[in-house]
């Protein structure tokens, strides 16, 4: 539920506060998936709006790409990798002379 998650959510804030942590709400994004009953859909539900610090995290479209760890992902799940663009970095990461402490 809705409420589940905002008490989950102020749960978790203070459990980071504790260990002296925060979260950065402009860096911060929601993704609110509902099931259709009896149809065995879903969709992605933009009107749901949650709050950090009283600052509001967007919420991702159904087109909108989020990068995550270097991962792009979606509501439609994992994007696939450039694989152009990962060889011309594993090329460049090769190139690079290494330092001795290295």
């Amino acid at each position: 539920s809705k409420q589940g998650l905002h008490a989950e959510l102020q749960l978790f804030l203070r459990q980071l506060e504790a260990s002296g942590l925060e979260i950065n709400p402009q860096k911060c994004a929601t993704l609110n998936l509902q099931m259709v009953p009896r149809m065995k859909k879903w969709y992605v539900d933009t009107t749901h709006k949650m709050e950090i610090y009283r600052a509001q995290v967007h919420s991702l479209q159904t087109t909108t790409v989020y990068k995550y760890f270097g991962m792009h992902l979606s509501s439609a799940g994992r994007g696939k990798p450039d694989i152009q663009k990962l060889r011309k970095k594993l090329v460049e990461l090769d190139e690079v002379p290494l330092k001795p402490q290295q």
